[in-house]
């Protein structure tokens, strides 16, 4: 898939607008870190802080459809608690600008908070599942399917927002069936992690990953230092890396 290629994919799926950026308007800084489908940086875009994630890829045209998948969900979701989507650049590099959540990640925050409080644990499980129901409650449904503490940041003023929607898809008529096991071991629903021949993501299974989410909130709280789930069974870190849809 060629630049050419993305751009009719886009547009026939209404998926053009106001969303491409210049690339000289963005001002990278810090690296922030690095997943399997590209480098987070801290940058300076309109004056204000924003988090870039480049994608990079070995092979072009998966690194295209991957963006394709990707922005095709950011430009869809409108909530108070999924990261904040200004737009993307195209060329010389992929790469989608988003708010900047100066606290990190959920899972960084319970590693190092020295005294976390009932009252936050709740606030923070609000905000969580008010972000997904905003994205079950998209038309058609946005399934996640890679819900973890890794994925959910804190903002300055102590709020939750899910993000990073690399393995998110819409949930149509045409595109229900999973053929292939994504995420993270420990936050996958167990139907989908013990059928891998035929699995199927649904909301059900995006709620389970929150449960899993809200374990680890509680479990801190309550133990005064953060655990792992499952840790004792060695699965937490281990990402199962599989294609995404048929």
């Amino acid at each position: 898939m060629t630049f050419k290629h993305l751009k009719r994919s886009l547009s026939g799926n209404n998926l053009t607008g106001p969303w491409e950026l210049d690339c000289r308007s963005i001002e990278l800084s810090v690296n922030l870190g690095r997943g399997t489908s590209g480098a987070v940086f801290k940058a300076i875009w309109q004056q204000k802080e924003v988090a870039v994630k480049i994608l990079t890829h070995s092979d072009s045209e998966n690194l295209l459809d991957e963006f394709n998948k990707e922005l095709s969900i950011l430009v869809r979701i409108n909530s108070p608690y999924t990261v904040k989507f200004y737009g993307a650049t195209v060329f010389p590099y992929l790469s989608l600008v988003m708010e900047y959540c100066e606290k990190g990640s959920l899972h960084d925050y319970l590693k190092t908070s020295e005294d976390l409080a009932w009252d936050l644990v709740l606030e923070f499980s609000s905000n969580m599942a008010g972000g997904i129901k905003d994205l079950h409650g998209h038309s058609p449904p946005i399934i996640h399917r890679d819900l973890k503490s890794l994925n959910i940041l804190v903002t300055r003023d102590l709020i939750c927002k899910v993000c990073d929607f690399g393995l998110s898809r819409l949930f149509t008529n045409d595109n229900k069936t999973f053929t292939k096991i994504c995420g993270t071991p420990a936050y996958v629903a167990p139907e989908i992690f013990l059928s891998s021949e035929n699995a199927k993501a649904t909301s059900k299974s995006d709620v389970y990953s929150m449960g899993i989410i809200i374990w680890e909130l509680l479990n801190t709280v309550m133990m005064k230092k953060y655990t792992a789930p499952f840790s004792e069974y060695g699965l937490v870190g281990q990402v199962i890396i599989v294609e995404a849809y048929k």
